[in-house]
């Protein structure tokens, strides 16, 4: 969580810097802009590059978090569910268990023959 926010906040961080420069650029133009090896380009374009590379990781981070913040939930239910299922009904009391599944006798006594 705390890794997220400071992409968020590098990103922001990011974005300022490159509208200060286009802003310096833009009210001093008679003055040598920051550009890029003297290609023409302003420095401004390569801090929102970076700023959109940071937003981007941030987003990334986010929604990885968020995708394995529902996977476990969906185990966690999951296994809620499995569990559930494996305990028998609470109102069953084994002492009125009529059933002959343990019993080794045969019904009324009678034998196969």
């Amino acid at each position: 969580m705390y890794a997220s926010s400071v992409k968020l906040f590098m990103a922001l961080v990011w974005f300022l810097l490159g509208a200060c420069i286009f802003c310096w650029e833009w009210t001093h133009p008679d003055g040598q802009g920051l550009t890029i090896w003297n290609t023409g380009i302003s420095i401004g374009w390569g801090a929102i590059v970076i700023g959109l590379y940071n937003l981007l990781r941030w987003w990334m981070a986010s929604s990885y978090q968020k995708r394995e913040r529902a996977l476990e939930e969906a185990e966690t239910k999951r296994l809620r569910e499995l569990r559930r299922r494996s305990r028998p009904p609470e109102e069953l009391n084994p002492d009125f268990d009529f059933s002959d599944r343990d019993s080794t006798e045969e019904p009324n006594g009678e034998r196969g023959v």
